[in-house]
Formats: C-alpha cells, sequence, structure tokens
C-alpha cells in the first residue's frame, strides 16, 4: 500500500437493532453473505478504481488480491494468530487499574478456557452490565470519558 492511503465504507441502506432499555443500537448485516465473512474494495481515491479486492472469514483466512495483476496474498491467517495467541494471567490484581481489560474480562477468558460457555456468557453479561453503569455513572455527572494512553487527533484527510 502506499503512503497516504485509506480506506473508505459505503454502506448501502442498513438494519438496525435499538436495545432502549441500554440505549444501544446495533447494525445487522441481513441474510446475505455470511456473518462471519470479510468482503471488502480498496480504492484509489482520486480515479475511484478498484485496487484491492479483500475476502474470507475472520475465523479462517482473509485474502487480499491485487486486481492490478491478479495477485492473491493471505494477509490474515486465524489458525495462526489463534495458536500463538496467549491469555493474560493477572498474577497480583492490586497492581493493575480496575479497567485493565486482563482484570475487566478475567471471567470470561477463564471460562471459556475451561470450555465452560455458561459460565463465560455470564460473566460477559456481567462486564457489559457494568459498563452500562458505569456510562450512566458518567452522563449522571455530566462526565465525558477521555482515554488515559492515547490522544485524540484530527485529521484533515479523514474528516475525522
Amino acid at each position: 500500500m502506499c503512503a497516504g492511503t485509506f480506506v473508505e465504507v459505503a454502506a448501502h441502506g442498513k438494519k438496525q437493532l435499538k436495545l432502549l432499555n441500554h440505549g444501544e443500537t446495533y447494525l445487522l448485516f441481513g441474510l446475505r453473505g455470511s456473518p462471519i465473512s470479510v468482503k471488502g474494495k480498496i480504492y484509489v481515491s482520486s480515479s475511484l478504481k478498484c485496487s484491492f479486492k479483500i475476502e474470507g472469514h475472520w475465523d479462517k483466512i482473509v485474502t487480499l488480491k491485487d486486481l492490478t495483476n491478479g495477485e492473491v496474498k493471505v494477509i490474515y491467517n486465524a489458525k495462526e494468530v489463534i495458536a500463538e495467541l496467549r491469555t493474560p494471567i493477572v498474577k497480583d490484581p492490586k497492581g493493575v487499574w480496575p479497567s485493565e481489560s486482563a482484570l475487566v474480562w478475567a471471567e470470561v477468558s477463564q471460562g471459556i478456557l475451561n470450555k465452560d460457555w455458561g459460565k463465560a456468557r455470564e460473566a460477559k453479561k456481567a462486564v457489559e452490565e457494568n459498563q452500562r453503569q458505569l456510562l450512566r455513572d458518567r452522563k449522571s455527572r455530566n462526565e465525558t470519558w477521555v482515554p488515559k494512553h492515547f490522544i485524540v487527533s484530527y485529521n484533515k484527510d479523514m474528516n475525522t
């Protein structure tokens, strides 16, 4: 890819699931294709010419096809990524922030590793409800969430 290249996404129609009690909205992708599929096109912004196609499944392999020469290469292989993945272990919970992801998701991870799907599901629900409560608390204090370790920057080329 060239320096200064970016990906732009255009959605043609959308379906939404709104959870009014939780103030959440989820986009649904419909019945065409697979919910685990990845598909995309990369265009040269100046000419709107499609240069690359991305296809695959997030739980298997994702490929990038160069449309100028037909070359296809694997850009993501789930088996390789997951095989090397190690679950973080928190040895001293008192030594980390309560918001550290390894601590927040520890019970979910443990349930998954033990193949105890019920425990993992319940732990995930607890994490989600806790996040909703934190959001409600911030709203009641009229407080805006600000990341601790990152700075928000704006780029005129990306319209953000």
